[in-house]
């Protein structure tokens, strides 16, 4: 089975179709898919959940195109792991905060704030963190609309 036949339209009309990159997303997602069921012969990854933390970890990163805060996004929500996402977004309102050195990448914050941030702190810190963000993405919005 291949999801390649799924229509590229059904993908992008599940995640709506001002998702950004769309084009982009729908194929990563679509290489995900064929890799998980190539691997697990089904898309259901609860065995993931009798695994332990790190080979489930090594799992989601073996995937196609597999990005850091969206491996430690599904680690934290779909596997009470303790990580914690770090996009670019995130990264830029850290360095613009002056909490790490504007030299580090998005990978090198992240880990840093996984080694600094305690597992129980991660799912209580994200909707607090991410209300700057929303902000500014209003006022982004906001301009572009003006």
């Amino acid at each position: 089975m291949s999801f390649a036949s799924l229509p590229d339209l059904e993908i992008q009309e599940l995640l709506g179709v001002r998702y950004p990159q769309i084009e982009e997303r729908v194929a990563l997602i679509t290489q995900s898919l064929n890799a998980i069921f190539e691997k697990e012969h089904t898309l259901n990854l609860e065995r993931l959940k009798t695994i332990s933390k790190r080979d489930a970890r090594q799992f989601l990163r073996d995937l196609p195109h597999m990005i850091p805060s969206v491996e430690a996004f599904v680690m934290l929500f779909g596997f009470e792991g303790t990580l914690f996402p770090i996009d670019n977004e995130m990264a830029a309102y850290l360095k613009r905060e002056e909490v790490v050195d504007e030299s580090m990448t998005t990978d090198e914050i992240q880990r840093f704030v996984e080694h600094h941030v305690k597992a129980k702190s991660a799912t209580i810190f994200m909707p607090v963190s991410a209300r700057p963000l929303t902000k500014a993405a209003k006022k982004r919005k906001a301009k572009a609309k003006g």
